[in-house]
């Protein structure tokens, strides 16, 4: 027996293509594994990744500059790289980039957004006393831009913005490493990384570091 609806004869006792059980429509509002929740900030790896941050600095100024007083990460954004062996150069700008790349190896949130997030408070930590006790800045910076708190202000600006941007970097970083182990194609890290984005991140990374140098050389 068959009823007909329209110019399609159905069989009696045939289901419709939508209501058999081996369709995706079925399948994808049936099955809750099939489900997939879209990526949500992580507040838990956002701490993380400031907390490891402070550590590495404090470990920095431990090495390169003998002391691991909290206070000593104002060396670390004041002074130049020709006051700076290359080796502590190099590990100040890798600090955040590091702190990025592990964020995004870890987290299952947004990696990108938790990497800035956290590069951002940890290095606004670290600059806050000399930004918030101005009677505290001739003890913590040169006598120069002591009495130039506009520009020591830059100088802090510039290094927030720029650990920011190169703890993103690390997280670009750790997400294309990822892609490489699991063998995936490059279109996938395309789908987590915009072009777009690399590129704004890579260019506010080198443009804010050329600016941080610069004006902290002509410190005197």
């Amino acid at each position: 027996m068959s009823t007909q609806k329209g110019d399609e004869p159905i069989l009696q006792g045939e289901q419709p293509a939508s209501l058999q059980g081996n369709s995706p429509t079925l399948q994808r509002n049936d099955d809750p594994s099939l489900m997939r929740h879209p990526p949500t900030l992580r507040l838990a790896a956002i701490f993380f990744g400031t907390i490891c941050l402070l550590w590495l600095t404090h470990v920095y100024g431990l090495f390169f500059f003998g002391t691991s007083a909290y206070f000593s990460f104002n060396d670390l954004a004041t002074l130049s790289f020709k006051n700076i062996h290359i080796l502590g150069a190099a590990v100040r700008l890798l600090l955040p980039v590091v702190v990025g790349f592990g964020l995004a190896r870890l987290s299952n949130g947004l990696p990108l957004t938790e990497a800035t997030v956290s590069a951002f408070l940890g290095a606004l930590l670290l600059c806050w006393p000399t930004i918030y006790f101005p009677d505290l800045r001739s003890e913590l910076v040169n006598e120069d831009l002591a009495g130039r708190p506009a520009k020591l202000l830059m100088i802090d600006g510039l290094c927030i913005l720029s650990y920011s941007a190169l703890g993103r970097l690390g997280a670009i970083g750790g997400l294309y490493y990822e892609n490489l182990n699991a063998h995936a194609s490059i279109q996938s890290f395309w789908k987590k990384v915009r072009p777009a984005d690399l590129v704004w991140t890579l260019a506010t990374g080198l443009l804010t570091n050329a600016i941080w140098e610069l004006t902290t050389r002509n410190s005197k």
